[in-house]
């Protein structure tokens, strides 16, 4: 029997969190071990070469994972054409990145970390178009043994190589390398990468209408990486490389929510490209939005309200200052969380250039507003300009959608609750007394404002626990 579009949403994202949110779990737990092996400078050292992989590989890729998943959803193409396409191309940057790499030395960059730095930028490319293959393909349960296994080895290897063998920044990398094999090594198995590529004929109009795709997605990733990492870069230039291990731990606890955004987007990007278009899509499209957009909130409600405690125990006493940025990031995480929605309709549409150009204005305003505001006002600057940043490109991508489907937003509801959030931040950061009883009431006055929406959750579930999802 055909799945319900409700009950479907709800198996992938309850699949898909098992990987992602057990994932994401263990690796949190990893923080205070990051944060008491670690130096701040070497911490500091580590984002920015994980940050500047993460800017290479969508270039260097053509962003062509983004098309995998998309035409993988495409049950009119061959799911065999589109792997090899997407390997080639990623095998390709691969060399190109290990160039690239080998040139540095020539400015006095570290050997040792260059040759971790090409292994690392190998063995993530491939395993993230392997894992973009697998959602595709409707693989979800493979997706969340490889997605397990992966954090299971890295915490074992994290373990052993900076506690016992203490070689910090080395071992960092060679934990996430071998983990990355080992799984890539499970997913040529389980995707039968060898049978596909042998049967896999040359098809040079599909690689095209995939690069036609994926092409202007180079520009949203950069700009999505702009909007998630300049300001590092920022703070590094303005405050230093301690400060900028301070920012870059301080989005330790915003990384919270952004695990439940991304178990989210991966499970509806799928039912966003197949429910598009269809009857009562409006609706369907508005309920869930409507929905996640609470869920947000309510998180960031109750991590602001916890971040002090949560700060004691992740950060140690070297980084406990980071606590402070954290509540203005949280909200950021909102915006993007809903940006990110927003752009799901763009993608059903195949209409990347719109998804672009809606991350290059952020960046755009993400980059002077950061230069401005860190120069004035230090750490917390970048974090505002994150902030506002993320909420100009759901303002331009909500005036865009309007050209594809009517989404019935309830603003006034909404914005109530992000003018609760942003008090409950300035009460935390003022530090002002009884700052946790306050907190509290905003909370749950945040509670009763959607408490039409919380309703609705609740009729679902009883009628899940009845009949099943439809």
């Amino acid at each position: 029997m055909k799945k319900g579009k409700y009950r479907e949403l709800v198996e992938n994202v309850g699949l898909l969190s098992i990987s992602n949110f057990t994932s994401k779990l263990l690796t949190f737990l990893l923080v205070p071990l990051y944060s008491r092996t670690l130096s701040q400078e070497e911490y500091g050292s580590i984002d920015i070469i994980q940050t500047t992989i993460n800017l290479m590989v969508p270039i260097l890729t053509l962003c062509i994972n983004e098309a995998i998943i998309r035409f993988a959803l495409d049950k009119s193409q061959n799911p065999s054409e589109i792997l090899k396409i997407g390997l080639k191309i990623t095998l390709k940057s691969s060399v190109i990145f290990a160039i690239l790499g080998i040139l540095t030395i020539v400015f006095g960059i570290s050997k040792t970390y260059v040759i971790l730095a090409i292994l690392y930028y190998f063995t993530y490319s491939v395993n993230l178009l392997l894992n973009q293959f697998l959602k595709g393909n409707d693989q979800i349960k493979d997706l969340v043994v490889t997605g397990i296994s992966n954090t299971a080895i890295v915490i074992v290897l994290n373990i052993i190589f900076l506690t016992y063998l203490k070689i910090g920044i080395i071992g960092y990398f060679a934990s996430m390398i071998i983990a990355n094999m080992i799984t890539i090594i499970y997913n040529f198995v389980k995707v039968h990468i060898k049978k596909r590529w042998q049967e896999a004929k040359e098809n040079k109009l599909l690689e095209s209408e995939m690069k036609s795709y994926s092409v202007p997605m180079i520009f949203n990733s950069v700009a999505w990486w702009v909007n998630s990492a300049v300001n590092k870069y920022i703070v590094l230039g303005f405050c230093g490389v301690a400060q900028n291990g301070i920012f870059s731990m301080s989005n330790k606890i915003p990384a919270i929510l952004m695990t439940i955004q991304n178990i989210f987007i991966q499970a509806w990007q799928i039912s966003a490209v197949k429910e598009f278009n269809k009857k009562n899509s409006n609706e369907f499209f508005s309920i869930i939005y409507d929905i996640y957009n609470l869920i947000m909130v309510v998180g960031s409600a109750i991590l602001i309200l916890t971040t002090k405690l949560l700060a004691e125990f992740l950060y140690g006493q070297e980084f406990y200052e980071a606590w402070r940025y954290v509540p203005i990031l949280l909200i950021s995480v909102i915006f993007g969380a809903l940006s990110g929605f927003i752009g799901t309709i763009f993608a059903a549409t195949k209409n990347s250039k719109v998804y672009a150009s809606s991350t290059i204005i952020g960046a755009v305003s993400n980059t002077v507003l950061g230069i401005a505001l860190t120069y004035f006002i230090g750490v917390m600057g970048a974090s505002i300009a994150t902030l506002l940043s993320y909420f100009i490109v759901w303002v331009f991508r909500i005036k865009k959608s309007k050209q594809y489907i009517d989404l019935n937003i309830n603003y006034k509801k909404h914005f109530l609750s992000y003018f609760c959030l942003l008090m409950q931040s300035i009460v935390l950061i003022s530090e002002i007394k009884y700052n946790v009883i306050i907190n509290i009431i905003i909370t749950i006055f945040i509670l009763v404002i959607n408490i039409d929406t919380i309703k609705a959750i609740l009729s679902k579930i009883k009628t899940f626990f009845k009949r099943g999802i439809k």
